[in-house]
């Protein structure tokens, strides 16, 4: 998943998020948290995280030992956890909710839950958060203590609420109560072929977009925050003037306000895990004003044939 990231840019924005074991050299466009546990916390005491942090938004690839389980814990930040290897369980609301590879699950600020790895592999999320607090886990409770049986939280909703979705499979608004507001699968703007389902909390909106291989987005901008995660493919960007790979396990950081356009190398269609905060929608306005369909890699462009 690591991938060495090239980047010309007075500023870097794209980070291999699976290789940072120290904090980048030169100017970042984000704080980073390089690899390992948070805050005092010993091996296996607490998982394993590497963390992006913006002025809005956190991002973090966390690494839970398999069989573990966290005690309960609390944010004060909404949270959204991408299951990228072995499987979640999540209790919250008085129930245990299962979160398999390629879902996600929220967690509403300050609402009580635990974190339980299950499957036959380490669990490997890439977390979401609001900036309300940097990145806190629970401590782990030790392995085979019986904390997996039942739920310990409380239905404080008095409700069945949904927390899971197949993010990548949206294609209606799931029956009954969401936890979050549920966007189904279309195509974003008409400047670009990004095609996905958006899931939108109180101040946190996660969507999988996928783009067709030498086809991308105009220069464009908006007033929110945003972080790509790049879950297939590679890119090219061009941010603020200066151009810049991003790789397979890469996360693209664009500030508020930044301008920017991104486009699909044409080996291998692009799929992207994205978030941004809630002040602006999930798409922003083209540079020229012009929503004229995508950008296109040279020589790829069907309307110069």
């Amino acid at each position: 998943m690591s991938t060495p990231v090239q980047e010309n840019a007075a500023r870097q924005f794209i980070y291999p998020i699976d290789g940072l074991d120290a904090a980048p050299q030169g100017v970042c466009s984000a704080r980073i948290k390089p690899r390992g546990p948070l805050g005092d916390a010993g091996p296996g005491e607490a998982p394993e995280v590497t963390a992006i942090m913006g002025e809005r938004v956190h991002v973090a690839l966390v690494r839970t030992p398999r069989g573990a389980a966290s005690q309960l814990f609390t944010n004060p930040a909404e949270q959204f956890h991408y299951v990228l290897e072995g499987g979640l369980v999540v209790d919250i609301d008085g129930k245990l909710v299962e979160v398999p590879k390629g879902h996600a699950v929220h967690v509403p600020a300050g609402l009580a839950h635990r974190v339980l790895a299950g499957g036959d592999a380490d669990l490997v999320t890439y977390s979401v958060q609001d900036a309300r607090q940097d990145f806190a886990f629970a401590p782990l409770a030790p392995a085979g203590t019986g904390t997996h049986a039942r739920a310990q939280t409380s239905n404080v909703t008095g409700r069945d609420v949904r927390y899971a979705y197949d993010i990548g499979g949206l294609e209606s608004v799931p029956p009954g109560v969401l936890s979050a507001k549920v966007t189904p699968r279309n195509y974003i703007s008409k400047k670009s072929t990004s095609l996905g389902a958006a899931l939108s909390g109180e101040r946190v909106h996660v969507a999988v977009i996928g783009k067709i291989r030498a086809t991308g987005t105009k220069l464009h901008t908006h007033p929110n925050e945003q972080f790509s995660f790049m879950l297939q493919g590679r890119a090219k960007y061009e941010i603020e003037g200066r151009f810049a790979d991003a790789p397979r396990g890469s996360v693209t950081h664009i500030p508020p306000g930044t301008v920017h356009g991104v486009v699909a190398y044409p080996d291998e269609d692009l799929l992207t895990f994205v978030a941004k905060d809630t002040t602006h929608g999930m798409s922003g306005p083209p540079i020229d004003g012009i929503e004229d369909g995508p950008v296109y890699w040279p020589g790829f462009d069907p309307r110069k044939k």
